[in-house]
């Protein structure tokens, strides 16, 4: 039987024998390598994470949350027309004021460097996609554009709205035509029951008449007619 060397008196000559022979085995954190490795990617043992957020519900969501303002380009695009009549008519005005000067500026040297400059950088935002409306002519076209689009819709809803009176009308015509169409017939059906009633009062005066002149003809009949006893031979 094998002897346990830690059960084993202490020698002089040896000394005192320590209870693991091949030495003792230390493990970080007092477990076993598959474990540490496990608690390592556990982030319920990390350490840098909150222990709150770790050990959250699967249904719950975290009050101390904050959104960043997101402004995207393309849905500020949403919407616009490009400008009202009004509008129209004032970038026209600014676009004729500015080539106007453009052509005062050709008179000298600084005044050209001054307009090549202006169209340079009305260049680059056309090129960066920024629409310069800066050109009286298309302007122009496009202050005609819209009159005439107007002229069109007004004349569409006078159009619309001619047929919906006509439509009104019609309706009030064909409703009134209803209730004469009615009302006549309501009064002829009224004359031939009154006529009806009036043939059966003259059938019946006629057969009380003659129903009269039957009992009278009768009576007469029975005062001539002689007894049979005691007549005349």
């Amino acid at each position: 039987m094998r002897k346990d060397p830690r059960r084993e008196p202490w020698n002089p000559i040896k000394g005192k024998q320590s209870p693991f022979p091949h030495g003792r085995r230390v493990f970080r954190g007092g477990e076993n390598n598959t474990n540490s490795h496990r608690n390592r990617s556990d982030p319920r043992n990390d350490r840098s994470v909150p222990r709150s957020s770790a050990q959250a519900p699967p249904g719950h969501i975290p009050i101390d949350i904050s959104f960043g303002n997101f402004d995207f380009q393309d849905m500020k695009n949403v919407g616009q027309r490009g400008g009202g009549m009004r509008e129209l008519a004032s970038l026209l005005r600014q676009a004729r004021r500015k080539v106007a000067g453009h052509k005062q500026l050709l008179h000298s040297r600084e005044g050209i460097q001054l307009r090549n400059r202006d169209l340079l950088s009305a260049a680059a935002q056309r090129a960066a996609g920024i629409k310069v409306k800066d050109d009286p002519q298309r302007l122009a076209k496009s202050i005609a554009k819209r009159k005439s689009k107007k002229r069109q819709s007004a004349k569409r809803w006078a159009k619309r709205v001619k047929h919906l009176e006509d439509s009104v009308e019609n309706v009030v015509k064909d409703r009134s035509n209803a209730k004469n169409m009615h009302r006549m017939r309501r009064e002829a059906s009224k004359k031939e029951k009154a006529k009806r009633r009036e043939a059966i009062k003259a059938v019946n005066k006629g057969s009380a008449v003659e129903k009269k002149g039957n009992a009278s003809a009768e009576a007469k009949g029975a005062r001539k007619r002689p007894s049979g006893r005691g007549g005349r031979k």
